[in-house]
């Protein structure tokens, strides 16, 4: 994807979890889970930003990228230059659902930033409910 973070191939292996358990099932993530053989170790990983999320939409819009047919802008191709149902993609397990981001409200500590992809935005929910991890390694954190 276009913001130079290293994204778990496997998008929906760590499923969906409420915003605590959800950073601390990126942290978690090390070599032999989620069919990884990169050496990583625990805290390694982590979920993105939200300026990572936006980033990453922001491209996707660009090029009027929609998943399913939901209207929302989605993701990229592995090179950028197209919507990611086009590919080529290293991805598997990307679905039209809302992924959590590490970054809480700031106005409001009990709500996180989210991404959807089956609306398209970025936005808020309640940290009590459960969505989509996943993982990235490197970037400013």
């Amino acid at each position: 994807m276009v913001t130079g973070l290293i994204w778990l191939k496997q998008a929906d292996c760590l499923g969906a979890a409420r915003y605590a358990a959800a950073n601390q099932a990126a942290a978690g993530l090390k070599n032999g889970d989620c069919g990884l053989t990169d050496g990583s170790s625990p805290g390694d990983w982590r979920l993105p930003t939200k300026e990572e999320w936006v980033a990453t939409k922001a491209a996707a819009a660009d090029l009027g990228c929609t998943l399913g047919g939901s209207g929302g802008p989605t993701l990229t191709n592995d090179a950028g230059t197209a919507c990611f149902n086009s590919g080529p993609s290293s991805f598997a397990g990307v679905a039209p659902v809302i992924h959590w981001s590490n970054s809480s409200l700031d106005v409001n500590p009990l709500y996180g930033w989210t991404a959807s992809f089956n609306f398209g935005g970025i936005g808020t929910s309640d940290k009590n409910r459960d969505f989509a991890i996943w993982p990235v390694r490197g970037g400013a954190r």
